[in-house]
């Protein structure tokens, strides 16, 4: 066999085994089931001299990132409508803080998690009229500036869209 022949085939080897090896584990490992390692969707990719990656960006980016006012509203039936507003804090390690007020009282945000455009979190909150304690569990994907949550509460599950209030 030629050596240019084989240097050329091993240079085009490589070549795809660069791009095709992270995406596949990537890939593999972006599930309910195993997510992806944190490190690997929050840290930014410093993007400088000959062996920049070409395609490098930072996740954290405004399209990722839900610090601040949300609000949204639930149909409860009968046209029935309940407002939520969310106040979120983001750290850039992902944990996700705040507050959401709610048609019976404010609760804290607890357990709160941003990786990529995916958040959770719960809501604990006391009613004031009976004193009971509502923990209130959310799903969702954040996606072009909108918040799609699936809310878990005692009465079931909801959906509830968010927008981000202009400051």
């Amino acid at each position: 066999m030629n050596f240019k022949v084989w240097q050329i085939g091993l240079a085009v080897a490589t070549a795809a085994l660069s791009f095709a090896g992270p995406a596949w584990y990537m890939a593999r490992q972006d599930s309910a089931e195993n997510p992806m390692p944190f490190a690997a969707v929050h840290e930014p990719v410093q993007a400088d001299g000959v062996f920049a990656w070409p395609f490098a960006v930072s996740n954290q980016s405004d399209y990722t990132r839900v610090d601040g006012r949300w609000t949204g509203v639930v149909e409860m039936g009968r046209g029935a409508k309940v407002q939520f507003s969310f106040n979120f804090q983001q750290a850039a390690d992902g944990r996700l803080t705040g507050n959401a007020t709610f048609p019976v009282g404010e609760g804290s945000i607890l357990d709160g998690k941003v990786v990529g455009g995916r958040l959770s979190f719960s809501t604990q909150h006391r009613l004031q009229k009976s004193g009971q304690t509502l923990v209130t569990r959310f799903v969702g994907n954040l996606s072009d500036g909108v918040i799609a949550l699936d809310m878990q509460s005692e009465g079931g599950v909801s959906k509830l869209t968010l927008n981000r209030v202009s400051h």
